[in-house]
C-alpha cells in the first residue's frame, strides 16, 4: 500500500449488517480474534443503545511501537465501532494508515509494513462482517501522509510531541500502581475502558472514558 501521495481519512466504514446488535457484537469479536486482533476493552458510548465500541490491539501494532518507541505507544490500540441507524448496523474502524502517520510522524516508514498488515487484517474482518462498503470518512478532503506527519491543529495549539507531564515516580511499577489504585477507588466522571501493556516492555496504555456533564 503506497500512502505518500494519496489522501487519507481518519475512519473507514467497513461494512453494514442487518444482524441483531447483540449477535453482531459476538460475531465481530470472533472475527477480530480470528484475524489476529485482541479486544482489550469495549463499552457503550454516551450510554446509547444504538452504539457499541471495541478497542483492539494487534501484534503488528506492538512490533511497530517497539521498533520506534517514544510517544508511539499512544498508537498501540485502534477502535472498531457499531452504530445502528435506520435499522442498519454500520461497522467502522479507525484507519490504521491515517493514525499511523499521525503518531509515528517522520518515523512512519519504519512501521509502514506493520500498518499495512493491520490494514489488511481489518479488511479481512469486514469481508466477513456483512455487506462490504470500505468507504473512508471523517474528513472532507482528507490529508496526505506528509501533512499528517507534520499535523498541527491550529496556531497556539500544541504539537503531538508537546506532552503534559502529570507526575514523576521512582519506577515504572510505582507509576502503574498509582494509576491502578486511583482508578480502582474511583474518580468522578472517569471510567476505565481498557489497560494494555505492550508485551516485553514497561509501556502501559490506559483508555479512560469520560462521563457526566463534561464527558460524552
Amino acid at each position: 500500500v503506497f500512502v505518500n501521495s494519496q489522501t487519507l481519512k481518519p475512519y473507514v466504514l467497513g461494512a453494514t449488517s442487518k444482524s441483531n446488535l447483540t449477535e453482531l457484537k459476538g460475531q465481530l469479536q470472533k472475527s477480530l480474534t480470528d484475524a489476529g486482533f485482541t479486544v482489550v476493552g469495549q463499552y457503550q458510548p454516551a450510554s446509547d443503545a444504538n452504539r457499541w465500541l471495541m478497542v483492539v490491539s494487534h501484534p503488528s501494532l506492538d512490533k511497530a511501537v517497539k521498533t520506534v518507541g517514544g510517544l508511539t505507544g499512544f498508537a498501540v490500540t485502534l477502535r472498531v465501532a457499531i452504530t445502528k441507524e435506520n435499522g442498519l448496523n454500520n461497522i467502522s474502524y479507525t484507519n490504521p494508515l491515517y493514525w499511523g502517520n499521525a503518531y509515528f510522524q517522520k518515523e512512519f516508514s519504519k512501521a509502514a509494513a506493520n500498518y499495512n498488515s493491520v490494514d489488511a487484517a481489518f479488511k479481512k474482518v469486514m469481508a466477513g462482517a456483512g455487506q462490504v462498503v470500505n468507504t473512508p470518512f471523517g474528513s472532507k478532503k482528507g490529508e496526505t501522509a506528509k501533512n499528517l506527519q507534520e499535523y498541527h491543529y491550529m496556531f497556539g495549539m500544541p504539537y503531538f510531541d508537546e506532552t503534559i507531564e502529570l507526575g514523576q515516580f521512582s519506577s515504572n511499577e510505582a507509576a502503574v500502581s498509582k494509576i491502578d489504585n486511583s482508578l480502582k477507588t474511583g474518580k468522578p466522571g472517569l471510567k476505565l475502558v481498557y489497560k494494555y501493556q505492550v508485551p516485553e516492555t514497561g509501556l502501559v496504555l490506559y483508555g479512560i472514558g469520560l462521563d457526566g456533564m463534561n464527558g460524552e
